[in-house]
């Protein structure tokens, strides 16, 4: 439980940096909207497709920190009822 909840909150806290990132990324393309429209729309796709994929694999390693932390739970419990 403890080593599952570290892994989220480690994470959680890289992902608010990284929607930070994104937001700044956002806010400074705003000023040369003009000059570069194809690229700033591709750039900040490109964040945010980086930001859904980070997202994916956050959701998968707490739920193998998870699955990992009950199967350890289980077994402890079995043994003592042994």
């Amino acid at each position: 439980m403890v080593v599952s909840f570290l892994i989220y909150f480690t994470f959680n806290f890289k992902e608010a940096l990284l929607l930070f990132a994104l937001s700044l990324a956002y806010i400074t393309s705003v000023v040369p909207f003009f000059c570069g429209l194809i690229l700033i729309v591709g750039s900040v796709a490109k964040l945010k497709l980086y930001a859904h994929l980070y997202k994916t694999i956050k959701a998968n390693i707490v739920l193998t920190g998870k699955r990992f932390v009950s199967i350890n739970y289980f077994s402890f419990f079995s043994i003592n009822i042994i």
